[in-house]
């Protein structure tokens, strides 16, 4: 029975789907983690402590991934 479940183990990043998400998800890559994590916690923050809603925020977030 040991050996039956050891065959079925996987990684957590092959599972995630081994890309750059991946990478992300699981922080080997820090920057682009720091920067999801940054960004969710902002959007948090101005959903439900400065009363907008997310129809209001994502436009202004289509707007900043345009000029960048």
């Amino acid at each position: 029975m040991g050996d039956s479940s050891h065959s079925l183990r996987t990684s957590v990043h092959k599972a995630l789907g081994g890309g750059q998400v991946a990478d992300v998800l699981l922080w080997r890559k820090w920057c682009g983690g720091a920067v999801m994590l940054v960004s969710a916690t902002t959007m948090l923050f101005r959903t439900r402590y400065c009363n907008v809603t997310m129809s209001k925020l994502s436009p202004e977030v289509s707007l900043l991934i345009r000029k960048t």
